[in-house]
């Protein structure tokens, strides 16, 4: 085998893949570790959801999983940013932060981009306008700071004035 690449057996037939980062499929954790602390982004989303959610060989921590997820996030990571988004709605009930990680979803991402959306209301259901301006203001201030000013975010819906 060349150096480089990894054979996974997917149905019985071979599949040569040029590197780790291709895909997490049958990676273990310890191996995973390993590619996270090396900065691979795929690695650091699925570690995270791996603590998120106590999957595989995993003891579910909110912590850890916050860490990681925030890594993949922070290098505009969709999906570490949906998953983010749900640990702080559910796990550690921050509205606030859960609001703004679903805000910051691409539109290349349509699928998830409409999941997050749907989120967000529901989030935007138990914040006070105070806090969704918070929200939108973070996940401003995050655009600022990780994306070129040509890169799409999901669109925003305007919110109806309170009653």
């Amino acid at each position: 085998m060349m150096p480089g690449l990894i054979v996974f057996l997917l149905i019985g037939l071979p599949v040569q893949i040029q590197s780790a980062s291709a895909s997490t499929i049958g990676t273990s954790t310890k191996d995973l570790k390993f590619l996270a602390e090396g900065n691979n982004t795929m690695a650091q989303r699925v570690l995270g959801k791996r603590y998120a959610f106590g999957i595989e060989d995993v003891e579910r921590d909110i912590d850890k999983a916050v860490f990681w997820l925030q890594k993949a996030a922070d290098k505009d990571d969709a999906e570490a940013q949906y998953y983010l988004g749900q640990v702080y709605q559910n796990s550690l009930h921050d509205l606030v932060q859960a609001h703004m990680w679903f805000s910051l979803i691409r539109v290349q991402r349509k699928g998830l981009a409409v999941q997050a959306e749907i989120n967000k209301k529901a989030v935007e259901t138990k914040m006070t306008p105070q806090q969704i301006e918070e929200a939108q203001t973070l996940a401003s201030e995050w655009l600022k700071k990780h994306r070129l000013p040509d890169q799409p975010v999901a669109p925003q819906i305007k919110q109806d004035s309170p009653n």
